[in-house]
């Protein structure tokens, strides 16, 4: 139970002691926290622990009555006070009205007349505690609200949901409770990198979580407005400052950077890094922003620690990674083939290791190589029939893996690491079957009526024609031609059972150019013509 804090002040020691033992204070949920002589020791008390009432007498030294309780509103407002005094003079009385007694009781005080004063202050003091408690359950689901709404703008922002958004700054401020002015509008983002698994920075008292505080609380001081969410590893903020505070933005923002790098070695396996986007001086160009502050991500692994990174340290120079990954292409696409995970690893390794000496010139580079070895892995796979998802969907996921590499000399090993995922899952690990005989024979299931050709087969399956025909000997134990014959003619028994289609009509739906040759394949074939099979069939169902 909330027991109300009571302190009684009064130059006569025996009057103290008398009115605390008169009242059963318990019986109105209070207990006497501490008593005073004088008003200036008194004033002291109630700064120090913030009582509820106070039972005070009017005349007294240091301040009397009146005067202590003035000083005492200048601080607190919601102090409660019974009045006792041995006179009747109404200057008094006008001065504890002016203080919103509860009481103003005279000397010789009764126990009656006390208790009554105390049971009208409990009563105050319980209605104002209840409505003070529904107060902030009101003020805290208003604030829960207007965070959740703040945190609904920069998501949606985040998510190219800006169309969807208030053009005018004024309509986004009272939509989304954010407070933004004409000015500039900035994305950061921070970085927590690290190879030990926390958890993300949702966690809090962790040391990212505690560093990108801090920058909050200082750039606060600078924004018009700071919004904020954390994304995995990342710290997210859209600041809004006058363009008078720019370069005080940019300077908080390099003493944190360099802040960052003192704190990471404090810890293993540890770098803050903070990316400053482009800016822009309208809210509705903030993807322009967005996009500066995800190339800044990409890249930030590349360059320096205790820098802020920003657009002028993304240095590109075209067609590096083109003659990087040309290297061993033939290489790594014939490991895809083979299912050489080995070999896929070998090739991975290279590719990075040649990107490491230029990088310098491109500090994009890792992830260019990066993205052009998914690629690869991506058409190569789909063509396999392993993969339902689009090239835009796969490339989208195989990128937030990258971004989240902590290391730039890691990024090889999370590559194959989900190459190794991906043919686990779909159980290509102990296959006896070449994916490239796969392919084909998918392709002729599905187009067994059209012109197939093996130079056709061997494109799709990234193989070359001779490559593709030593497989199908090798996995099938006969050629191409020959397994796509039979294939043919395999359709075609089953559709000589039905007599609704005629021998004509019986080789084209199978595949074949005409009658006649579909005939000279059938017999070679089934050892029988295509017309005795039917007659041999539909005798033995007389039978």
């Amino acid at each position: 139970m909330h027991m109300f804090k009571v302190m009684i002040v009064d130059d006569e020691i025996y009057v103290v002691a008398l009115i605390r033992k008169m009242i059963s204070w318990e019986k109105y949920q209070m207990q006497v926290e501490a008593t005073a002589n004088d008003g200036v020791t008194a004033l002291e008390l109630v700064r120090k622990i913030n009582p509820d009432l106070v039972v005070v007498d009017i005349r007294m030294p240091g301040y009397d009555g009146v005067s202590f309780m003035d000083k005492v509103r200048e601080f607190n407002r919601n102090v409660r006070f019974i009045v006792i005094s041995g006179h009747k003079q109404f200057d008094y009385a006008r001065g504890a009205l002016r203080n919103n007694v509860e009481d103003y009781l005279l000397k010789p005080i009764s126990k009656e007349e006390l208790e009554k004063a105390i049971k009208h202050a409990q009563e105050k003091l319980i209605a104002s505690r209840e409505k003070n408690t529904k107060l902030k359950e009101m003020q805290s689901a208003l604030d829960n609200s207007k965070k959740q709404l703040r945190r609904l703008f920069i998501e949606s922002v985040l998510n190219g949901e800006m169309p969807q958004l208030p053009k005018k700054v004024e309509e986004i401020n009272k939509r989304f409770s954010t407070e933004f002015r004409e000015g500039i509008f900035q994305m950061v983002a921070i970085s927590f990198d690290t190879s030990i698994d926390y958890g993300g920075l949702e966690q809090e008292g962790l040391p990212g979580m505690t560093f990108a505080e801090e920058i909050r609380s200082r750039m606060e001081l600078l924004c018009y407005d700071l919004l904020k969410i954390e994304k995995q590893m990342f710290s997210i903020f859209l600041i809004n400052y006058a363009k008078e505070q720019e370069e005080n933005v940019i300077e908080c923002l390099k003493q944190q950077a360099m802040n960052g790098m003192l704190q990471g070695k404090k810890f293993d396996n540890l770098l803050f890094r903070i990316c400053v986007a482009k800016e822009v001086k309208d809210i509705k160009e903030i993807e322009v922003s967005i996009h500066s502050m995800h190339r800044l991500l990409l890249a930030r692994t590349t360059l320096p620690e205790g820098e802020i990174i920003e657009e002028k340290n993304i240095h590109e120079e075209g067609m590096i990674s083109d003659k990087i990954l040309n290297h061993n292409v033939e290489q790594f696409e014939q490991a895809l083939v083979l299912l050489d995970i080995e070999e896929i690893s070998r090739c991975i390794k290279e590719s990075f290791s040649r990107a490491y000496y230029d990088i310098k010139k491109d500090a994009l580079l890792y992830y260019k190589v990066f993205n052009k070895l998914v690629e690869k892995i991506y058409t190569h796979f789909q063509n396999m029939g392993i993969i339902n998802e689009s090239a835009m969907e796969f490339q989208t996921r195989f990128e937030e893996y990258y971004i989240n590499v902590a290391k730039s000399s890691d990024y090889a090993q999370t590559l194959i690491e989900r190459v190794a995922e991906l043919l686990k899952e779909n159980r290509l690990t102990d296959s006896r079957e070449v994916p490239a005989v796969r392919i084909a024979k998918r392709y002729i299931r599905e187009h067994y009526k059209e012109d197939i050709s093996l130079p056709m087969l061997a494109d799709l399956a990234n193989v070359s024609a001779v490559y593709l025909s030593r497989l199908f000997k090798k996995n099938e134990g006969i050629n191409f031609l020959d397994y796509l014959n039979q294939y043919r003619i395999e359709v075609a028994k089953k559709m000589l059972l039905d007599i609704h289609f005629n021998i004509n009509e019986v080789a084209e739906l199978s595949g074949f150019k005409n009658a006649k040759y579909f005939s000279k394949i059938f017999k070679k074939i089934v050892g029988i013509t295509p017309s005795e099979y039917r007659r041999r069939h539909f005798g033995k169902e007389d039978e």
